[in-house]
């Protein structure tokens, strides 16, 4: 699995509890090696929402849903930030003055202290490497996190 999305509220919560998205998410030290990251040892990219996910019967309303938004900006090539970027705040009705927060956790590949790659830019046509790749090749692995109001 390369990409999971969570089309239910509160899963990416920022801070809840506590911890911080990351903390909830992944577990360093139950990996194998004891370093990397547990969720993104083969996940690229989970999507979902930081605040509740409201669900309208979109087709009584005569507007495409979330998942089918993302779907075809997806199978059109667009990145997956971009794609559930644009999905949320599409399937949002005009009237619904309410204002949610989508999220996006991701991976990001470091080589010393540089960014070489975020897999919140990963698209349908261009999979990239696992992150295990990465940390087995010398590479560091970090979390990157992005909400945004809808």
């Amino acid at each position: 699995m390369e990409w999971i999305v969570l089309d239910s509220c509160q899963v990416l919560q920022y801070k809840a509890n506590n911890q911080y998205c990351w903390q909830r998410w992944d577990n360093p030290s139950t990996y194998p090696c004891g370093s990397a990251l547990t969720i993104h040892a083969g996940l690229h990219v989970m999507i979902g929402w930081h605040s509740v996910a409201v669900v309208y019967n979109c087709w009584n309303y005569g507007f495409e849903s979330r998942g089918g938004l993302f779907a075809d900006r997806i199978n059109d090539h667009y990145n997956v930030w971009g794609s559930w970027n644009r999905a949320t705040k599409q399937a949002k009705p005009w009237w619904d003055g309410t204002t949610y927060k989508a999220a996006i956790f991701y991976g990001k590949i470091y080589s010393g202290d540089t960014e070489i790659l975020r897999y919140s830019n990963e698209d349908f046509g261009n999979p990239w490497k696992d992150p295990v790749w990465y940390e087995d090749h010398g590479y560091t692995i970090k979390l990157g996190y992005s909400s945004w109001n809808v």
